[in-house]
């Protein structure tokens, strides 16, 4: 088994007060191990039972939500637009156009 060196930060990165630990100093080499382990054992006495009705609440709520607002096509007025922030994020939305006068 071969050991693997832990993420440091090089000695430029490190800020005053940092109490984080330099590279090669003493007590940063770790042994990491890629040894399988061994399987958890279930007791005899659980049973589990998942079905369509209760998988909700073993895996929690749906991650994706439609960002559809219309089942079929908007009204007049009404298009799809691309609300994007700097850092990635963005979200589908209706963007309305009205006149004024």
């Amino acid at each position: 088994m071969e050991a693997q060196t832990p993420d440091v930060k090089p000695a430029s990165e490190h800020l005053p007060g940092d109490s984080s630990p330099a590279p090669g100093a003493p007590g940063t080499e770790k042994k990491v191990s890629t040894a399988p382990r061994p399987s958890m054992q279930v007791p005899k006495d659980v049973q589990v039972n998942i079905t369509v009705d209760n998988l909700k609440d073993y895996v929690g709520p749906a991650v994706y939500h439609k960002d559809r607002l219309y089942m079929k096509a908007p009204p007049a007025g009404v298009s799809t637009g691309l609300g994007y922030l700097g850092n990635g994020s963005g979200s589908v939305m209706p963007i309305e156009a009205t006149v004024s006068a």
